[in-house]
């Protein structure tokens, strides 16, 4: 794993799983299963809502894609803190807090961002990250600007 910044952007080198080894995966939000013991971990596109392989999707959000893959890319650079670019699962207004979706259409908006509702109620299944704020409002399938600075959100 590398780790590279120009002072406050920071980028980490992973494994780049089947799901985000396509062109569309840039900007979009993967993680690290949570089971993983892996010294050189494996990203694969985010939806924790969902509990599906971790061939489709993580288990935790970790940072933002920013590599333009292709179908033979073994390495993708992810964005862990800083500024950048995400994609939008619905409407996000600028200054809301953002998570990766956690919706019911997990083949169409895994690894999109979503807003996340402050004043929500967390249960025990349900604690998730948060990624950063929108610096810009955007709606469904449209790329924005995001101030990355995960944090886990305790239930």
């Amino acid at each position: 794993m590398a780790i590279r910044g120009n002072g406050s952007d920071y980028d980490i080198s992973l494994n780049a799983g089947s799901s985000i080894q396509t062109s569309t995966s840039q900007y979009l939000v993967v993680g690290i299963e949570d089971t993983s013991t892996s010294v050189d971990a494996t990203a694969y596109l985010s939806n924790a809502g969902a509990a599906l392989s971790s061939t489709i999707t993580a288990r935790m959000a970790l940072g933002i894609n920013q590599t333009y893959m292709s179908s033979g890319s073994n390495e993708a650079a992810i964005r862990v803190q800083g500024i950048s670019k995400a994609k939008c699962a619905a409407a996000v207004k600028a200054g809301a807090f953002v998570t990766a979706y956690e919706g019911a259409s997990t083949t169409t908006f895994a690894g999109h961002v979503q807003a996340f509702a402050v004043g929500t109620v967390l249960t025990a299944t349900s604690a998730r990250v948060i990624l950063g704020r929108a610096l810009e409002s955007g709606a469904t399938n449209t790329v924005i600007s995001v101030l990355l600075s995960p944090s886990i959100m305790p239930i």
